[in-house]
C-alpha cells in the first residue's frame, strides 16, 4: 500500500475517536435534557453549546487528524502496519502511541539531538501528544476536570 494510503487511513481514525468524543458529549447533553423519571423533557433543557465546546473539537479534529496520518505512514513504511484496518487502527491511537514512542531512550536521543528548528517541532509534536494523552486519560475517567 502507498504511503498516501496509510495516511488517509490513519487521518479516518484519528477522525473516528474525535466523533466519538463528540458523540460521548451529544449523549451528555441528551441525558440532562430528561426529567429524573427519565419520561419526558425538562421545562428548560440545558443548551446544546454547554456540553458540545465546538472551538475546542474544531481544534483538535485536525490534530488528532494529523497525528494519526503520522502515525499510520511511520507505522506502514515501517513494515508494522499492512492493511487498512491496521492503518486505521494506529490512526485511532496515535497520540497514545506517539508517547510511548518518545519515552523509548533511542527514540528520544535522536528527537533531542536534532538541531534547531527541528528540535522546536519535535518538541511541539510531544507536547501535543502528551495533551492529547492526558485528554484520553481524563475522557476514560483516570483523572478529574478542574
Amino acid at each position: 500500500m502507498p504511503w498516501w494510503q496509510f495516511a488517509l487511513l490513519g487521518a479516518l481514525g484519528g477522525a473516528i475517536v474525535e466523533a466519538l468524543a463528540v458523540f460521548r458529549c451529544a449523549a451528555a447533553w441528551q441525558g440532562a435534557r430528561r426529567s429524573p423519571d427519565n419520561n419526558t423533557v425538562k421545562r428548560c433543557p440545558p443548551r446544546l453549546r454547554r456540553y458540545v465546546d465546538v472551538p475546542a473539537h474544531a481544534i483538535v479534529l485536525p490534530t488528532r487528524m494529523l497525528l494519526g496520518a503520522a502515525a499510520a505512514v511511520l507505522c506502514g513504511l515501517a513494515g508494522q502496519v499492512t492493511g487498512s484496518y491496521g492503518a486505521v487502527a494506529v490512526g485511532c491511537v496515535a497520540p497514545v502511541l506517539l508517547a510511548q514512542l518518545g519515552t523509548i531512550p533511542q527514540v528520544a536521543k535522536a528527537v533531542n539531538s536534532v538541531p534547531g528548528a527541528h528540535r522546536e517541532a519535535a518538541a511541539k509534536l510531544a507536547a501535543a501528544s502528551a495533551a492529547t494523552s492526558a485528554e484520553a486519560a481524563v475522557a476514560a475517567g483516570e483523572g478529574s476536570l478542574p
